[in-house]
């Protein structure tokens, strides 16, 4: 009988050095990945990236994850669990957890061009910690012109 072995092509673990600690994060699950999109949607909204009307289905899905904190969502109870046990500032698990759910969603280019235009060197100094008023980078739509 024929084996296939995934394991070259399953997403590994994301390993998070924060604060002296190193965390390792599992792929979400299936369920686990639709309140990751979720989420990721309702931060890009926040910044302006996504604009209009949040469509229903989405708004019915953020209404069940209600009041479950982003960072359970981004890295799992456990692991959330472990980074208050280690007294980890508010501030750097909230960027975190909105740097890993970008990373789940959208991929690693995405999460960093967010990290950086959020939280960056220019973005610190301008607004102490603040989003930079530019917002992360927009995805063009539709075809491109030369």
């Amino acid at each position: 009988m024929p084996v296939a072995d995934f394991t070259s092509w399953a997403s590994p673990d994301l390993v998070l050095p924060l604060g002296g600690h190193t965390y390792t994060v599992r792929p979400p699950s299936v369920r686990g990945a639709r309140r990751i999109l979720a989420c990721a949607i309702r931060i890009e909204h926040s910044v302006g990236v996504v604009t209009g009307p949040i469509p229903d289905e989405l708004a019915t899905l953020l209404e069940e994850i209600g009041g479950t904190l982003l960072e359970v969502v981004a890295f799992g109870q456990d692991v959330y669990d472990r980074m208050l046990d280690d007294e980890l500032p508010a501030i750097e698990m909230q960027r975190a957890a909105i740097w890993t759910v970008i990373y789940w969603a959208r991929g690693r280019t995405i999460a960093d061009a967010y990290g950086t235009a959020l939280w960056g060197e220019q973005s610190e100094a301008a607004g102490a910690g603040e989003p930079d008023p530019k917002g992360p980078p927009r995805r063009r739509s539709g075809r491109r012109t030369g």
